[in-house]
């Protein structure tokens, strides 16, 4: 059992914590049974200061168990205990906080105007605790809230991200294993080249996303121009996904439980040849080679007959059905309490998920991880109020000796006639160890089987403990608007592998003929029995991260029509990865000052000095800055009389970033290392040191000028929002080892240099319409980006044919031959150009001859697709009535390619066959075949990227279903609950696209990895 010493104050801390308020619930539980509440009914009518009625403003009641609409007269109805508070609130105007009464039956609520998107929940949180409002933002931020993740059943939130927020581009994995699966998360596309991964910021400090889970969540906002990265510092300028987990609200109290379960059930399992089908047609492929059969007609009729995996002489396997399951399971628990007043706000959460392996053999594998998080904040007094935030996540994953991608792997690879499972004990007698015997072969010499069941496990441990605490200041004693705020991070990880190896013994045979002229077997021993109870710690890692904020803000109105904001942020980060790598430190300061004028005119100005430890002398210091402008038209008087604009902004933004995240440490330093030794005389052995890198002292920072002209409108009654944005970022002084510039008695005896290019740049927008209709409400929309770049410098040296030339392309172009068919079906083979890839025969790939010399050789290579997709789309719909919900995320992807490179089209030597190699290409069994012809050999002329293996990727996928119905106890005061949701959610439940038998956005699912999962689950969540 692994342990973590330091974890253990952490957990007592929250359950220290969890309890207090579930005593203060259950005391008024026993209270309110002691006594009957007598409701009054409200009936009021909610109208703006000209006495105008507002139709759709939310009335939030009993500290959020029920939420209201107005009716298109402006009217509600409710049934309220004496005393209660409620808040009415409408985008627009200012909220108001009441107590029930009955002086307000047939009252009118009147709500101040407020502009638009400058409320509390138009907040916007950039690093460094700054705070603004959507309104005087001049930036490119997208949010979406915690309540849109929870519909998709993961173990990662990072996975329930696709398709929701504009500017942010995912792209599924399928992962190793069991809860695994993760998304290739990225913003505004390929920034340089390799290296585009953005960073994420939770509460103040970089974090992993995928130990979180949505019920912690508050919200998350994508960072995407220079003025909203330019606060965190070198690491930020690909992108920075900024998290904010719950905090409590004022008078809105939350008790929640829910409970969810499922299966995953796998799709798309790659198919593979039979053992007869196997045996034709490597018999084919030996023919095809000018070599004699390998098996017999005895051995094909074998096959043919074979009774299945433990058939002696001809065994058949389909390893996926004996391996595998079809399906697993899914689990979630959470808890969730939060609550508050003007003094403390609370939040609570804590849950639970869990999720099975795929494999049918030994112990299934498990993983399960326990969450618990905490939020405290108080007001001490006028002054001073402090924060405290308190995590701790324990991840247990039980495997089987062999990882999910070994499995895999092997399923993929050993050939269906490879072994029997086991050995008949009429064969091989049993052990005195009592594990079985089981089959192998000269190429296998582990049997699955036994490697499943008798192999031993891995045991992996992660432990997270997070720690924040804040100070917020009020200095409005000392200069009206003047605060300040210092945050402080301590995090701690701890992972650690526990492993037992045991294994059994395999036996392969070799089939001769006796004396008598019969067949007759040898067993060989290929792997010896080994049981044992050796526990070792096969892997302990620990990560430590501190982090220290200070933020000084000054807020004030200079006269009437003049507001200015002032942020000083001060941001330090250190990272420590024990025994692995070099800490990760870096310093970041900054002003931001924000001008607004008449409320139609905003000015954004930051400038910033940050430093780093991967550079040297006064290069470790660089300096950034940011402007921004922005022009609320809507409130222009030219505007105001146009109908259906409620608000519409242009905004601006430039900024030049450096960047050190890709930056590996010390290439400033010309390094060595001690390598083995060198023999002077029999008795003399001194240690030799080699150069391993020369050091460049003069190295500078990366830098990235960005560019960011976009709009924002709400029109038509605030039912329709639109924002777009074009971007054009320009990378320069990346930091690369070239090559080009210098010839080959160098080797790699020289020095990293800044050097590299990319222009990347493309258009995002997004579309939103929403409407209510008495009981139904329902919203629909898209976000979709279209982005491209170019490499303008990059190291490789200048051809004289262009299309050799890749300075100009795009960094993901998928360079290859031009495929014109195969040769004996579509080209003469006796006129092509000669082809210098190895040995070619009728049924081989031809390719075009680019350059007219009439060899195809290297310099016939070109662009011919690119892998990364051109458009991402995301499609949303919701619609509600009567507490009956259904919600659709439909995703796409286009314009990009895939290579068909893999095992399951690639067939050479004595590798196993997909159902693919049933198109191959033969003059006299198959001469319709697409594909080349089969081969024993290593195939170097076919097996190489071409458009012969090139195909279009493009899809659409049902990603997120959800159908729910809420039940709100509106005024049973006898019912424990509050609200009843009941739910049925689905994830990838359908895809449309042109690949066949394999999925475009997972191409190797299945052959390295788990297939995808399409997972369906029913849960119910309860408030109180």
């Amino acid at each position: 059992m692994l342990k973590h010493k330091k974890i253990t104050p952490f957990l007592f801390l929250l359950i220290f914590l969890i309890s207090m308020p579930n005593v203060g619930y259950t005391q008024n539980q026993a209270n309110r049974k002691s006594r009957k509440v007598n409701l009054i009914e409200i009936s009021a009518t909610v109208v703006n200061e000209q006495g105008e009625t507002i139709r759709n403003a939310e009335v939030i009641i009993g500290e959020g168990a029920t939420t209201l609409y107005t009716n298109n007269l402006g009217e509600f109805q409710a049934k309220m205990k004496p005393g209660d508070k409620f808040i009415v609130e409408t985008r627009g105007y200012e909220p108001k906080i009441l107590d029930a009464t009955e002086n307000l039956n047939g009252a009118k609520i009147i709500l101040s105007r407020a502009p638009l998107f400058s409320g509390e929940k138009d907040r916007i949180i950039l690093p460094g605790n700054v705070i603004t409002h959507k309104r005087h933002n001049v930036g490119a931020v997208s949010m979406v809230t915690a309540n849109e993740l929870e519909s998709y059943p993961t173990m990662g939130v990072g996975n329930a991200l696709q398709g929701k927020l504009m500017g942010l581009i995912s792209n599924m994995n399928t992962g190793g294993g069991v809860g695994t699966l993760t998304h290739s998360l990225n913003i505004r596309g390929l920034h340089r080249g390799g290296g585009d991964d953005f960073i994420t910021i939770i509460d103040g400090v970089e974090r992993s996303l995928n130990v979180i889970t949505a019920e912690e969540l508050e919200s998350i906002e994508v960072l995407k121009d220079a003025t909203s990265k330019i606060l965190y510092g070198p690491r930020a300028a690909n992108g920075v996904l900024l998290v904010t987990t719950k905090k409590g609200d004022k008078h809105k109290r939350i008790r929640r439980v829910s409970g969810e379960y499922g299966v995953g059930v796998a799709s798309d399992f790659p198919q593979f040849l039979n053992s007869h089908d196997y045996a034709r047609l490597f018999n084919e492929a030996r023919a095809n080679d000018g070599l004699a059969p390998i098996y017999s007609d005895q051995d094909i009729t074998g096959y043919k007959n074979s009774t299945g995996p433990n058939d002696f002489r001809y065994p058949n396997i389909n390893y996926s059905d004996y391996f595998l399951n079809k399906r697993n399971n899914y689990r979630k628990t959470a808890l969730e309490l939060s609550g508050g007043n003007e003094g403390v706000q609370y939040s609570l959460v804590g849950g639970y998920l869990g999720m099975s392996g795929l494999e049918k053999i030994g112990d299934t594998p498990q993983r399960n991880r326990f969450n618990a998080r905490g939020n405290l904040n108080v007001r001490i007094n006028d002054f001073i109020s402090a924060s405290m935030g308190i995590a701790a996540i324990f991840d247990v994953n039980n495997m089987n000796s062999l990882s999910a991608s070994e499995i895999i792997q092997a399923i993929s690879s050993h050939r269906p006639n490879e072994y029997p499972i086991f050995i008949p004990e009429s064969i091989v007698a049993p052990d005195s160890i009592g594990y079985p015997n089981l089959g192998a072969s000269n190429n296998v010499t582990d049997n699955l089987y036994g490697s499943l069941k008798y192999g031993g496990y891995q045991k992996g441990q992660t432990i997270d403990g997070q720690l924040n605490f804040g100070l917020s200041y009020d200095f409005n004693k000392l200069l009206k608007g003047l605060t300040g705020a210092t945050h402080i991070t301590f995090d701690n990880r701890f992972s650690g592998t526990e492993t037992l190896t045991t294994s059994t013994a395999t036996y392969s045979q070799r089939w001769v003929k006796n004396a008598a002229g019969e067949d007759s077997v040898i067993m060989i021993m290929r792997k010896k029995a080994d049981k044992n109870d050796n526990i070792v710690l096969s892997s302990s890692n620990n990560y430590r991260t501190t982090s220290l904020i200070g933020l000084l803000t000054y807020d004030t109105y200079i006269n009437e029509n003049n507001k200015l904001k002032a942020d000083l942020i001060y941001n330090y980060y250190l990272n420590e990865s024990t025994g692995l790598s070099q800490d990760t430190k870096f310093m970041n300061s900054v002003l931001k000052v924000n001008y607004v004028n008449s409320d139609l005119y905003v000015a954004d100005l930051s400038i910033g000095g940050m430093g780093s430890n991967k550079f040297r002398g006064n290069n470790k210091y660089a300096l950034s800055y940011a402007l921004g402008l922005g022009w609320i038209m809507s409130e222009e008087n030219f505007m105001k009389s146009i109908k259906g604009i409620d608000y519409l902004k242009i905004k601006a933004s430039v900024g030049l970033l450096p960047y050190d995240a890709q930056t590996q440490h010390d290439l400033y330093h010309t390094q060595w290392n001690n390598n083995g030794s060198a023999r002077l005389n029999n008795s003399l052995n001194p240690s030799r040191t080699n150069i391993q890198r020369i050091g460049n002292p003069d190295l500078e920072w990366e830098k990235s000028s960005e560019i960011n002209i976009g709009m924002e409108f709400l029109g038509m009654n605030k039912k329709l929002w639109v924002e777009a944005n074009y971007f054009n970022e320009y990378r320069y002084n990346i930091i690369q080892q070239v090559s080009s510039t210098h010839a080959d008695m160098y080797g790699t005896f020289y020095s990293f240099e800044n050097w590299g290019e990319v222009l990347n740049q493309g258009i995002e927008a997004e579309l939103s319409y929403a409407d209510r209709i008495n009981d139904f409400f329902y919203q629909t929309g898209f976000n979709v980006i279209y982005v491209k770049n170019k490499q303008k410098k990059i190291d490789q040296v200048n051809y004289p044919d262009e299309y050799l030339n890749r300075t100009g392309k795009p960094s993901d172009a998928m360079y290859g031959y031009v495929s014109r068919g195969l040769f004996g079906k579509d080209v003469d083979l006796s006129n092509a150009p000669r082809q210098n890839f190895g040995p070619y025969q009728a049924g081989d790939i031809a390719y075009e001859d680019l350059n007219g010399d009439h060899v195809v050789d290297e310099l016939d290579m070109r662009m011919v697709g690119n892998s990364f997709p051109r458009v991402h789309l995301g499609i949303n719909l919701n619609l509600n009535y009567k507490g009956f919900c259904l919600y659709v995320l439909g995703t796409g992807q286009f314009g990009y390619n895939n290579w068909k490179n893999s095992s399951y089209y690639w067939f050479s030597g004595e590798n196993k066959y997909s159902i693919e190699a049933l198109n191959r290409y033969h003059s006299t069994h198959n001469p319709g075949g697409d594909f080349p012809r089969l081969t024993t050999s290593n195939s170097s002329n076919n097996y190489r990227n071409s458009t012969f293996w090139m195909e279009k990727a493009d899809l659409f996928r049902v990603k997120n279903v959800e159908v729910s119905y809420l039940v709100e106890n509106k005024n049973n005061t006898d019912v424990l609950y509050k609200t009843l949701k009941l739910f049925v959610r689905g994830t990838n439940l359908g895809c449309i696209t042109s690949v066949k038998n394999r999925d475009p956005e997972a191409v190797n699912a299945g052959l390295d990895s788990y297939p995808l999962l399409k997972t369906i689950t029913a849960g119910v969540t309860l408030s109180f």
